[in-house]
């Protein structure tokens, strides 16, 4: 049973420290390395059953957690069919490195630009502002990516303040001429919170996923899971 918990807590550990070089040091980092370090140390513990019983029954709440949230990700992730009477996408921000979109965002981008290239009439709104050390917004990097690949300025609102979903939202909604339905753009794991928040301020969300890269993906998902309950609690 050790070389398990060895295993598993190397295995955190290596992941932890790989996210280091192909991504951004966020919080779900530093839960891996903490989850990795507590199976690492386990072994251990000797003669401590109060210990290992409150090890145990968290190992199982924690399994528990995860697929309660895994279910409700996976139930969201599908796309939704929208009406012809929608008129904006709306594509939620997912990180940027210097003057280029993350690979998570790259995907995003790409999911609406297959949409935007079969249905002329619609405009979307890219969203995101300046994170810490940026000197350009996430929304002004997705439009120069969607110019590139030939949509037209006219077509694009860039939304740059934006440092949260909930904040995508508050400050898109701004520009979209009092519409109601919509259509959000976002990676298959975050599609149920982003709809759940948009819902909250009385829109009409049709989602549309994108691909989560696989490399990104369970640090995606830990991440996505507390930001569930914070929306569950907070309403934000």
């Amino acid at each position: 049973m050790k070389y398990i918990f060895f295993l598993t807590g190397g295995l955190f550990v290596f992941y932890a420290i790989l996210l280091l070089f192909i991504s951004s040091i966020d919080f779900g980092v530093f839960c891996f390395l903490f989850l990795g370090l507590v199976f690492l140390l386990y072994p251990f513990i000797k003669n401590r059953k109060k210990i290992k019983l409150f090890f145990r029954v968290f190992v199982v709440l924690l399994f528990l957690f995860v697929g309660c949230l895994e279910t409700l990700i996976q139930i969201n992730s599908e796309d939704d069919q929208a009406p012809e009477s929608v008129s904006y996408l709306i594509v939620l921000g997912g990180g940027i490195k210097g003057d280029e979109p993350s690979l998570t965002l790259a995907n995003r981008l790409d999911t609406a630009y297959d949409y935007l290239k079969d249905n002329l009439s619609e405009k979307v709104v890219v969203t995101g502002g300046i994170g810490v050390g940026k000197t350009l917004s996430e929304g002004e990097v997705m439009k120069k990516y969607l110019m590139k690949k030939g949509i037209s300025e006219e077509r694009i609102i860039v939304e740059d303040k934006a440092t949260s979903t909930y904040e995508n939202f508050l400050f898109s909604k701004e520009l979209i001429n009092s519409s109601k339905k919509i259509i959000v753009v976002s990676s298959d794991f975050h599609l149920f919170r982003a709809k759940k928040i948009a819902e909250k301020m009385d829109l009409e969300p049709y989602g549309l996923s994108s691909e989560t890269p696989l490399t990104v993906a369970p640090q995606a998902h830990l991440r996505e899971y507390l930001a569930i309950v914070k929306t569950l609690i907070l309403d934000n």
